[in-house]
């Protein structure tokens, strides 16, 4: 059998960039948890075996191979967001992204699983197969941020993964306590699946924060810093 052909999806100069300005990728010990979690909550309310991927399973070449779009498509990794230069050369869609499997390996200029570099720049993600995904769900740091185009708006993420079809994309604005967002993941989706996924997912969002206001237990899931980065953006029409 001929060995697939290596490939990088992103050019070398972006990712001697991330490296950088970011260094590389620590480990999140709760993203494996709070994902198995997700995939028990359809389960439990639809009957519905979510496909959940961990591991070197969870690389780019999983995403760019869907061809029927998920319902959901929840991502829990790290998020990154780069300055934009001065002088006005950088690409929005290449100062966002998500670190997959192999990302660390893609930083030192070498290949993960898939023959990937494991670093999945907005650039990329726009071109996705996601055209009817209910919800897309965004659980890493700074997945809210973009760069400014004056005519166009603010490119990032958000923006990349409404091209790609999504209806909507539940992002963070700010750095995440991997333990708490799993914890606030959790009981945003317990509400939401109960009501079932055509109804508003704003309205499960703004329930668990209600919820995380009035929680007398614990004082952290009353303090804004862990259920305010939470936001959700629809997809306006025409994108």
């Amino acid at each position: 059998m001929a060995a697939a052909t290596p490939r990088r999806d992103a050019p070398a100069p972006l990712n001697e960039r991330l490296r950088a300005e970011r260094g590389s990728f620590k480990p999140l010990p709760q993203t494996g948890p709070e994902a198995a979690a997700v995939g028990r909550s359809f389960w439990d309310y639809f009957n519905r075996k979510a496909r959940v991927l961990t591991g070197p399973e969870a690389a780019e070449s999983s995403l760019s191979a869907i061809t029927e779009p998920p319902l959901v498509l929840h991502l829990a990794t790290h998020g990154f967001f780069l300055a934009a230069r001065a002088d006005g050369t950088d690409r929005p869609l290449t100062l966002a992204g998500l670190a997959l499997a192999g990302a660390n390996l893609g930083l030192a200029g070498k290949l993960g699983p898939g023959h990937q570099d494991g670093i999945l720049y907005a650039l990329e993600a726009q071109d996705l197969n996601l055209e009817g995904t209910r919800l897309v769900t965004l659980s890493a740091c700074d997945t809210g941020r973009g760069a400014l185009d004056r005519s166009e708006g603010v490119y990032g993420l958000v923006r990349a993964f409404q091209i790609a079809g999504a209806q909507a994309v539940l992002m963070s604005l700010w750095p995440l306590d991997d333990a708490l967002a799993a914890e606030f993941m959790g009981d945003f989706y317990r509400r939401w699946l109960v009501a079932g996924p055509n109804s508003d997912p704003s309205d499960a969002l703004r329930a668990a924060r209600l919820e995380w206001i009035g929680d007398k237990r614990d004082a952290r899931r009353q303090d804004p810093a862990y259920w305010a980065p939470f936001v959700l953006m629809e997809r306006r029409q025409g994108i």
